[in-house]
């Protein structure tokens, strides 16, 4: 999908934010840039097409989010910890997928988890009060959940058997779904 596209799916395209809401998205922008590289780290499992199809399926989410989140920060007012976040979202990805499909699983619902409150706080206590941002604060908020309860799914699924679910002809989000 294009960036200009994903701006304008988002609400986010001439979109300015107000000086005192940039250190949340500067935050927000740092947070997705890590989230991107997490799923990268995960992509390299290549032992277990289940992570790296979750890796791809999740990563393109989190892509979408950080080309928004780059569009509102100014390459000037970005985390200088932006290297390190890659880093440590690289590993956070790739670790756990050495332990395994149930690892990798816990480790992106409690990474999803944390955001959650992240940008609840954003939306419901310090009230971002702006139309525009608040609606596209929730809508990268409501794409968080459906990550969570997606990795939970895969959990009670499939997560006690590290197993590739590609001899059934489905993705693996099909079959969480049934």
């Amino acid at each position: 999908m294009q960036k200009q596209n994903i701006l304008k799916q988002y609400g986010a395209q001439d979109l300015a934010v107000p000086q005192e809401f940039m250190p949340w998205m500067r935050s927000n922008h740092a947070g997705e840039t890590g989230a991107v590289w997490i799923y990268k780290g995960a992509a390299c499992a290549f032992w277990s097409k289940t992570i790296r199809e979750m890796a791809k399926q999740h990563g393109k989410v989190e892509q979408q989010h950080l080309i928004v989140m780059a569009s509102l920060v100014p390459k000037n007012q970005r985390s200088r910890l932006l290297l390190l976040w890659r880093i440590m979202g690289f590993g956070l990805g790739f670790v756990p997928s050495l332990f395994g499909y149930s690892a990798f699983c816990i480790t992106i619902k409690a990474v999803e988890t944390f955001v959650e409150q992240h940008y609840k706080q954003q939306i419901y206590v310090k009230r971002l009060q702006n139309g525009a941002i608040e609606r596209l604060v929730q809508r990268v908020f409501w794409d968080r959940l459906g990550q969570i309860e997606l990795s939970q799914r895969r959990l009670v699924r499939g997560g006690a058997r590290d197993r590739d679910f590609d001899h059934t002809g489905r993705s693996d989000g099909e079959i969480c779904a049934d």
